[in-house]
């Protein structure tokens, strides 16, 4: 399983079985996004700062994400077994410095859009999603 919605811009490999692992910052202490605009006409671009990664903590959590997403698929059980190579290229694991440099020019913004759903029938009220 390769799939191409996350990190679209890395070709599917053309031979072999292929799987995907995506580490994902959940909870980023960055401050929020910036969206202004230079004008009153709306064919000109708005400046958008996404600000991923203004705090060094964000940095610090996806390198040690993808630190324990390495270490799980190539000694975990079940998986060591089956992961042969990286790909599109081999994360720098070693050295804090390249590790950081990676996140910060391979990590893309997810947008992902979501709701409340209810888990159960409507009749067990502790299963419902609050907001």
């Amino acid at each position: 399983m390769f799939g191409s919605a996350f990190q679209w811009h890395y070709p599917t490999p053309k031979t072999g079985d292929h799987i995907k692992v995506v580490v994902d910052l959940v909870r980023p202490i960055s401050e929020p996004d910036d969206v202004t605009l230079d004008g009153s006409d709306p064919l000109t671009q708005p400046n958008i700062n996404i600000n991923s990664f203004a705090n060094d903590l964000d940095i610090i959590a996806m390198r040690e994400g993808l630190r324990f997403s390495y270490d799980l698929l190539l000694k975990g059980e079940g998986f060591n077994d089956l992961v042969v190579d990286e790909y599109p290229w081999d994360m720098p694991l070693h050295s804090v410095e390249e590790l950081k440099r990676a996140v910060l020019d391979r990590c893309q913004r997810a947008f992902h859009p979501c709701g409340t759903a209810r888990l159960s029938r409507a009749s067990n009220k502790e299963l419902l999603i609050r907001t």
